[in-house]
């Protein structure tokens, strides 16, 4: 549509731009002037009048030529005039568009930089607020290594709190079984040596010291004369029969009597020898002991010891009424077997 209207605006223009008809008369074949003569004459003020219906032409053969005076313009001009208008129109109408369309372009250029203003503001802003978080999180990361730091101490103190307080739990309990438990112990009584009608045989007490009852309580002991001094390696055997292998049950306060004597006679040549405990033999007396607390542990006792009898110096064997007096007996623990848990 655009280029049928330019076509026709270059085609009317082209048109107006070439010479009229009337113009053309003007000159003659041999290039000769004419001479134009009205024929009408007057004073200057019948000029105003309309033009005479013809006028007199006379070129150089003197032939004359009749020209209208009424022509007007041609139909050609007024095309050229409407396309000329029409052109105008268009190219108002086209400023008018192009303007528009640079202010509209000027507007969404404006709207872009706008955009790309607030863009690079918020990106400026969310950079910010990303250097903040980022900074935040860094302060709460230490903060946080801060209290682990202090949780983990805090759980190395309770571990020591619950070690310390272990420690004293398990010492009290310990001080209270120590303290209530049954604690069994055998120590010498008396002793018979041999005569026509004995022979050597030692007696030992086993007493419970403790504030509660002993449980399952056995025993073994033997009494035989063994070498003075008492070899290291010596054994102290223990008879395999089943003699004072009962189980009994032992209050605190409460004793028992252990009575064992040897098996054999010896000669009676060596009583006295026996009885003074010099070497090279002497009487002893050993066993063992178990049984079991109040707290279910089982405990065991293990002991020995010697026995002899020291005779009353000469003049002083004698009570008041002049009846001799019985010698004096005593024990010493062994260097081994002496011990309890």
């Amino acid at each position: 549509m655009v280029g049928t209207l330019i076509a026709a605006i270059a085609l009317g223009t082209a048109m107006a731009q070439s010479p009229s008809p009337a113009t053309k008369s003007t000159k003659t074949a041999e290039s000769k002037p004419i001479a134009v003569q009205e024929t009408t004459a007057g004073p200057p003020e019948l000029n105003r009048q309309p033009l005479p219906t013809s006028v007199a032409v006379t070129t150089s053969a003197d032939k004359p030529i009749h020209v209208r005076s009424d022509v007007t313009k041609d139909w050609m001009d007024k095309v050229t005039w409407i396309f000329t208008a029409l052109l105008v129109l268009i190219g108002g109408a086209g400023v008018y568009a192009a303007v528009r369309t640079l202010r509209a372009i000027e507007r969404q250029a404006n709207l872009m930089e706008q955009q790309a203003t607030e863009a690079r503001t918020s990106s400026a802003q969310q950079m910010r607020d990303v250097e903040a978080s980022i900074a935040e999180a860094t302060r709460a990361s230490k903060t946080m290594e801060g209290i682990a730091e202090s949780m983990a101490s805090n759980v190395e103190s309770v571990k020591e709190s619950v070690v310390i307080n272990r420690e004293i739990a398990d010492r009290q309990k310990l001080a209270t079984e120590l303290q209530s438990r049954a604690y069994l112990s055998v120590f010498f009584n008396s002793a018979t040596f041999q005569d026509a009608n004995h022979v050597f045989e030692v007696q030992a007490v086993m007493r419970n010291h403790g504030n509660t009852p002993a449980y399952d309580v056995s025993f073994k002991a033997a009494a035989q004369i063994v070498p003075v001094p008492l070899p290291d390696d010596f054994s102290f055997p223990l008879p395999e029969e089943a003699a004072g292998a009962s189980v009994s049950l032992m209050a605190p306060g409460t004793t028992k009597l252990l009575t064992r004597h040897v098996s054999t006679r010896v000669p009676d040549d060596q009583v006295d020898a026996i009885k003074l405990g010099n070497p090279p033999r002497g009487l002893a007396m050993w066993g063992v002991i178990k049984y079991r607390d109040a707290f279910k542990e089982a405990r065991q006792i293990r002991f020995a010891f010697h026995v002899y009898w020291i005779p009353w110096i000469a003049g002083m064997d004698k009570d008041r009424n002049g009846n001799p007096l019985e010698p004096r007996i005593m024990s010493a623990d062994t260097a081994h077997h002496n011990d309890a848990d």
